[in-house]
């Protein structure tokens, strides 16, 4: 009876010990990590078919995903709607009173068609549809400040709606020295691609996007593999990630609220020109929304 438990305790001290070393492996092999956790604002985006579109569900799809994945949004956070009731405009011209005008139309098909809670309107158009209206280097467009409650992408660029939508919380394009300075203006900061802190866009930018890495499980690329920021140009679409920069600017953007909710509202949209002269269409009463 003694050797058994002699042999009992014996097998309990071993087992001890195991666990000890076992913590002690841990402890040696951890690291102390500090993460706060902020409550998020929701993001509702409202897709709508512009022309006749093929593609239409599989730009939602993965635009949707890849929006998801860079901006710091809780996946129950970020709420994804559509129509499928075709807008065809009468006529784009090539210039910003155009796409001021498309812009405004779209808009007011999602509040009128919509649930009410629409953060973005999302106007998709097929493949070379701006190239097609004599536009050859647009592949979206988004009017921020001034309508930044809509935009509009062509389908077959993954990351159109991230580049897009972050245009509309202040972030600038990075593809371009020019074109970053006519954005980085006193009363608007470029808040990303300016890490240096020396008023210019980085130089490691210019064409492509800022330089920017991901873990390989979330951008399906290898680890070691130099991804470019989705404020770059539409080029090598599969290689777009967010830099950290971007990343918490729209974290600060997300952690404040945007929307109110109202118990009903009236839609008024229209154009004032730099004469003075209004253009009012029609306006509609809406029920509950933001």
């Amino acid at each position: 009876m003694r050797k058994l438990k002699t042999k009992i305790h014996s097998l309990l001290l071993l087992i001890l010990l195991l666990v000890l070393a076992s913590e002690m492996q841990a402890q040696t092999n951890s690291k102390e990590i500090t993460v706060n956790i902020v409550e998020t604002e929701s993001l509702t985006l409202f897709y709508i078919p512009i022309d006749w579109i093929n593609n239409f569900d599989t730009a939602i799809i993965e635009n949707s995903i890849f929006l998801n994945k860079t901006y710091p949004i809780a996946d129950d956070n970020l709420i994804i709607r559509n129509t499928s009731i075709l807008y065809i405009p009468s006529s784009f011209e090539r210039t910003s009173l155009g796409s001021i005008i498309l812009l405004k139309n779209i808009y007011k098909k999602a509040k009128i068609t919509g649930k009410g809670s629409e953060n973005r309107v999302i106007g998709v158009v097929p493949s070379g549809w701006f190239a097609a209206q004599g536009r050859r280097d647009t592949r979206g467009i988004s009017l921020s400040p001034l309508y930044s409650s809509a935009i509009v992408i062509e389908d077959d660029i993954r990351h159109g709606v991230a580049h897009e939508v972050g245009h509309t919380y202040g972030l600038c394009d990075e593809y371009n020295e020019t074109t970053w300075g006519e954005q980085d203006v006193p009363l608007h900061r470029c808040p990303n691609g300016d890490i240096n802190d020396d008023n210019n866009l980085d130089s490691n930018c210019v064409s492509t996007g800022c330089p920017t890495s991901t873990f390989g499980e979330l951008s399906n690329q290898p680890e070691d593999e130099t991804l470019y920021n989705f404020m770059g140009n539409a080029s090598m679409p599969d290689k777009r990630w967010v830099s950290k920069d971007s990343y918490e600017h729209l974290l600060k953007e997300f952690s404040k609220p945007h929307t109110e909710q109202y118990p009903s509202r009236v839609l008024v949209s229209g154009i004032i020109d730099k004469d003075g002269k209004v253009m009012l269409d029609d306006s509609y009463v809406l029920g509950e929304g933001f």
